[in-house]
């Protein structure tokens, strides 16, 4: 699967790059994500998951124009940093996580667009690349999977000048990833492997600055 991830966005990347666009913008922004979930096989107490709150990151992302500028193309990356943390028995837990989200995306921009505001809609597809730092002698992760997933979402362009403005976007989609853990003997747990996911599934909202070429 990870070869037809490969090859599916470096399909995208080339085609993305030979096309004669109109316009060029290259945005770098800060991002919050109301929450996230914690799903795992194995249970320290009578929570099935666990919610984590307040998820910030930052990115950029490159988009490009066709058609007089009403269908947009767009290559995103992203670094969003979470933690729980929480006690059971005689053991401190605390979990860290980060997932690298890699998204392209189409949008269209709605008709009410001008020279200096641009509102456009649209969606796209994920690879969420992830890790888990498990700050604990009970277990320690032995792997990591990537998830894939898909994405909707409305930005809002508005130039300050002839090339340089701000952006808000609104977004909602699922970045996920699974992780395998291995727990020691001397926990309550069997030496085994068990399996967990996060998904940082709330809504995102991003904002920052846009520059057009």
């Amino acid at each position: 699967m990870k070869t037809i991830y490969a090859v599916f966005f470096t399909a995208a990347i080339l085609n993305f790059s030979r096309s004669e666009a109109q316009t060029i913008t290259v945005c770098a922004f800060s991002s919050y994500t109301n929450e996230a979930k914690l799903y795992q096989s194995f249970s320290f107490d009578t929570e099935s998951f666990r919610t984590i709150e307040n998820i910030f990151g930052f990115g950029f992302d490159v988009r490009k124009k066709f058609v007089d500028e009403n269908f947009i193309v767009g290559l995103s990356a992203e670094y969003l940093s979470l933690k729980t943390h929480y006690s059971v028995s005689l053991y401190d837990i605390q979990d860290e996580f980060t997932i690298v989200p890699i998204e392209l995306s189409s949008y269209f921009s709605i008709p009410i667009s001008s020279e200096t505001f641009y509102w456009n809609v649209g969606g796209g597809v994920g690879l969420y690349f992830g890790t888990r730092n498990f700050h604990s002698e009970l277990a320690t992760t032995i792997s990591q999977i990537p998830g894939i997933g898909i994405h909707i979402g409305s930005s809002f362009e508005y130039y300050l000048w002839e090339n340089v403005g701000v952006r808000a976007d609104i977004k909602f989609r699922d970045a996920q990833f699974e992780a395998t853990n291995t727990f020691f003997s001397s926990s309550d747990f069997s030496e085994d492997n068990y399996t967990s996911e996060i998904h940082v599934d709330g809504v995102l909202l991003s904002g920052g600055i846009v520059v057009r070429f």
